[in-house]
């Protein structure tokens, strides 16, 4: 990227309102939104689905939340770039997904430092672990840790306290059924009400896998979780009656279910991995 490309993209970010943007850089396309001075979410686009991670500026350095896949760090610290010349002090990784943790080594090798929970499972080490909670203090903004059982060991949801943001990783999905992962419907639901008792009404989730919508009120993940729950209860129920994960899917008061998400036309053949994590659940 030449230095005109560079001023014409950074007056751009400057300017961002609530509404994101598009950037390209290294040709590579982020949908960048500016929710205040300080915090900024990216969004990167895989195929037919989009990640988001969080730029935190803070008053002398930059918190990294998701640090994505290694071969696109030089990437994503062109784009933090753009955004504050301040250096990035710290990456944070919500859960054990890659996308959370796979460029660790490369901020780390830069200064930065790999802040995570003691569970959560990574190629490179973590340089700072907790078990419940943690608190980092970026002078204009607090960042507040806290651990959730929620789709992997490690799982975190991320508060951006000032900004009332909370990142939540693959905790939650607002576009389709949320995997519970090795931990289970239980512990997935459990772990969804950890969040939600962390925010007030105007608090804003923000997941990893994302639909059209950058983010989700605490009454939209409300209902997210309550639809989740009445999935389990169901595939439980119909299961108790002696139906096969096949049959369980084709039952049309899972279609009752599931035809709302946003992604359903698209995600619905794969609708048997969720039934079967609750299936295995019950063995």
């Amino acid at each position: 990227m030449n230095i005109i490309q560079f001023v014409v993209c950074l007056l751009a970010i400057v300017s961002l309102s609530s509404q994101g943007k598009n950037f390209t850089v290294n040709s590579e396309t982020f949908e960048v939104t500016k929710l205040n001075k300080q915090l900024y979410v990216a969004s990167q686009s895989y195929g037919n689905t989009r990640i988001n991670f969080g730029i935190v500026v803070g008053e002398h350095k930059i918190a990294l939340i998701s640090s994505m896949m290694r071969n696109y760090a030089p990437t994503i610290e062109q784009l933090i770039k753009h955004i504050s010349r301040k250096p990035i002090g710290y990456v944070i990784s919500i859960d054990s997904d890659p996308f959370h943790h796979h460029a660790n080594q490369y901020f780390a090798e830069a200064g930065a430092i790999t802040i995570g929970h003691q569970g959560l499972q990574s190629e490179y080490p973590l340089m700072l672990t907790y078990k419940d909670e943690m608190i980092i203090n970026l002078g204009n903004e607090t960042l507040r840790l806290v651990h959730t059982s929620a789709h992997t060991a490690g799982h975190s949801a991320v508060m951006v306290s000032n900004s009332n943001a909370i990142f939540v990783g693959d905790g939650i999905r607002n576009d389709w059924l949320m995997y519970s992962g090795e931990n289970g419907p239980k512990a997935q639901l459990k772990g969804l009400q950890t969040m939600l008792s962390l925010a007030d009404d105007n608090t804003h989730f923000y997941p990893g896998n994302r639909g059209q919508k950058i983010s989700s009120s605490k009454a939209e993940l409300t209902q997210l979780k309550d639809r989740y729950q009445e999935f389990v209860q169901l595939v439980t129920e119909l299961y108790q009656q002696g139906l096969s994960a096949e049959q369980i899917c084709a039952a049309p008061e899972m279609f009752k279910i599931v035809r709302h998400y946003e992604r359903y036309e698209e995600l619905h053949p794969y609708l048997i991995h969720h039934v079967n994590e609750v299936l295995d659940s019950l063995k």
